[in-house]
């Protein structure tokens, strides 16, 4: 019956609630794809396939990934390189990091916000930030959600829910390419989510 009404809509109408109903399946399935990750992560043995990857073009690809999202909230994503960057990294884990930065992002973006993604190169390291204008976190919502194992998730500027599982995951995939994850936020100004990894010889 649902899916007869949308008929009784105008063009615009149904371009937004399809692009809701998009915008929820990817949601989804990141939340699925977290989980698949979360348990294979928990195994000891777990080692990255290392690949010689071109850093800009896999950023690009993420931000791809997640436009109905952003098309749902009306964000602009920004990414500037000066240059192409090479880097030895398990396609799959790094997919992972950059999604779920890019997905965090825009869950606390507000509406029609805008986020920057940006590559430098800092001496030995390859240096990756995800920057959102949104709203932000405190001291102690920062501590918690860099606590080793911490699952803690609290709901989006439109009530986007997640698993809690996104960001452990970063941290554990960079950790194992010999990077470091970092996270600084100003309640109400937003957030900077960075890692680096080692530039590749």
């Amino acid at each position: 019956i649902g899916l007869m009404r949308i008929k009784d809509y105008s063009g615009e109408k149904q371009r937004k609630l399809l692009g809701a109903v998009e915008s929820n399946l990817q949601t989804t399935l990141d939340l699925l794809e977290n989980l698949m990750f979360w348990a294979k992560s928990q195994d000891k043995n777990l080692r990255p396939n290392f690949q010689l990857v071109n850093l800009n073009e896999l950023i690009t690809k993420s931000i791809e990934a997640v436009d109905s999202m952003t098309r749902a909230k009306q964000i602009r994503v920004s990414f500037t390189s000066g240059q192409n960057y090479m880097a030895k990294v398990d396609i799959n884990m790094m997919a992972t990091v950059l999604r779920n930065l890019l997905s965090n992002a825009v869950k606390f973006s507000f509406v029609q916000g805008h986020i920057q993604v940006n590559i430098v190169q800092q001496s030995e390291t390859i240096k990756v930030q995800v920057e959102d204008e949104g709203v932000g976190m405190n001291r102690e919502v920062l501590k918690r959600i860099m606590a080793k194992n911490s699952y803690f998730t609290s709901e989006g500027t439109k009530n986007e829910r997640g698993s809690g599982l996104g960001l452990n995951l970063c941290k554990n995939f960079i950790e194992l390419h010999g990077g470091v994850f970092m996270v600084e936020s100003q309640e109400g100004k937003g957030s900077v989510f960075s890692f680096t990894l080692p530039v590749a010889k």
